[in-house]
């Protein structure tokens, strides 16, 4: 039976393994490339200890969203390099921004639609009164 401080830590899962994996990987080639050490690093950086920077690299607790945004930054890579279920792939963006430009038309066609009814009864020329009726036609089967 280990002790205390082993038996209440958190199981971590194969992607927290994964995670850790890679970013002691990516940590050892700016290491190289950089001469810094991991205190230096993490103070500077991270704004964090090098005790808890190591626990990232060492798998003793799971990084998540939050705590890798910092790191991957400071290192120079996406998110997704270090923890690639948080990866957002090309068709992915495309469909998030493709339903906020859908979401943004609606929004912009209620209110066209709104200031259309609004002024419909300001309108007395039958002419007028037809391109309102066209345009709420056309605004609702959108």
């Amino acid at each position: 039976m280990g002790n205390k401080a082993e038996m209440c830590r958190k199981k971590l899962s194969d992607n927290d393994l994964i995670a850790a994996s890679n970013l002691r990987a990516i940590w050892e080639e700016y290491k190289l490339n950089n001469s810094t050490s991991q205190g230096k690093f993490a103070a500077e950086y991270l704004d964090w200890s090098q005790g808890n920077f190591s626990q990232y690299l060492t798998a003793v607790v799971p990084i998540g969203m939050k705590s890798l945004l910092k790191p991957s930054r400071a290192l120079g890579c996406h998110p997704g390099e270090i923890r690639p279920e948080f990866s957002i792939n090309e068709r992915t963006l495309t469909c998030v921004k493709n339903r906020a430009r859908e979401e943004m038309l609606e929004n912009k066609l209620t209110e066209a639609l709104e200031i259309i009814e609004t002024l419909t009864p300001l309108i007395n020329s039958s002419r007028a009164m037809h391109f309102v009726s066209s345009a709420k036609s056309a605004l609702r089967n959108k």
